[in-house]
């Protein structure tokens, strides 16, 4: 036998065994295993999938992937795969890097120093693209909304540039929020239009302190900094989280009127015209007090 036909059927070999593991693989039980090892690694975050399939490079896709985080935020990405790369399979502190599509953006990630021995890791880095977010409903700040917009970011955590705070920075465009709430109702306005929100933040296990948000949009300009207060941790329901919030408030020329015809803003708004409104905003999420 020749050597190019032992290459053959070496080649062969190779080729029916890949195929054979692509066919034959478990894909419910590991699955199931995966869900289990996560949820021992992030305490605070349910992974289901219906199943794992192996993918080149290689790496494992997730079916129908649907995470849950404790504090009720509901997310179901197109899809998911994770990779680690060849030779940190054996490495004691693994990097495990992830993928997936979501809201017609993608979400990418690196997981820093895994161990799958003590359910511990070293870091975490998300990076947020195009993802486009639409028909958000919630209940906060006394309003019903209805938001949508279009979401570029990144979160570190933890970041040494911040004495190891979690750092977070998100850049939000083409921002539409459909509101109902008295004080808006009676000045004839039930649509905010921003064209962007940006916002930094720092977290710790006790807050997210918001060190720069500024939302510019078509009825008025918003600054904010302050913080944002779970109740026990991080992963209690947003309703049960705290605010304590203070900026100002700058209404568009075309709606200063409006603005300013309101009784509770009309002595605060003449005496603070070229600055804006200040405001501050503190207590639960959902139903805060407003001091102007």
């Amino acid at each position: 036998m020749t050597t190019k036909w032992i290459f053959y059927y070496l080649l062969y070999l190779i080729v029916a065994f890949i195929a054979f593991a692509f066919i034959l693989f478990p894909r419910e039980q590991v699955a199931k295993k995966m869900s289990n090892r996560l949820g021992q690694l992030f305490p605070g975050i349910t992974l289901d999938m219906a199943g794992v399939a192996p993918v080149f490079p290689p790496g494992l896709r997730f079916e129908k992937p649907e995470i849950n985080l404790k504090n009720r935020v509901f997310l179901s990405p197109d899809n998911l795969v994770v990779k680690i790369p060849f030779f940190d399979i054996f490495n004691p502190g693994k990097e495990v890097k992830f993928s997936g599509n979501l809201f017609d953006g993608v979400v990418k990630g690196i997981v820093k120093g895994v161990s799958l021995e003590d359910n511990n890791f070293a870091g975490v880095e998300l990076s947020f693209e195009q993802i486009k977010a639409r028909q958000i409903l919630c209940s906060i700040l006394n309003s019903d909304l209805n938001i949508s917009f279009d979401l570029n970011g990144q979160y570190v955590f933890p970041d040494k540039k911040n004495k190891g705070k979690s750092s977070g920075k998100l850049f939000l465009t083409h921002v539409v929020v459909k509101i109902k709430n008295p004080v808006f109702a009676s000045m004839g306005i039930d649509t905010l239009e921003f064209t962007s929100i940006e916002l930094d933040f720092l977290q710790n296990k006790k807050k997210v302190s918001i060190l720069k948000c500024v939302a510019k949009g078509n009825v008025m300009t918003v600054q904010l900094k302050g913080d944002l207060i779970p109740a026990k941790n991080m992963f209690d329901p947003l309703e049960d989280w705290s605010l304590e919030l203070t900026g100002f408030v700058q209404p568009q020329p075309a709606y200063v009127s409006k603005f300013a015809g309101v009784s509770s803003m009309e002595n605060l708004f003449k005496n603070n015209r070229e600055q804006g409104i200040p405001i501050r905003i503190i207590g639960p999420l959902k139903a805060p007090g407003i001091e102007l």
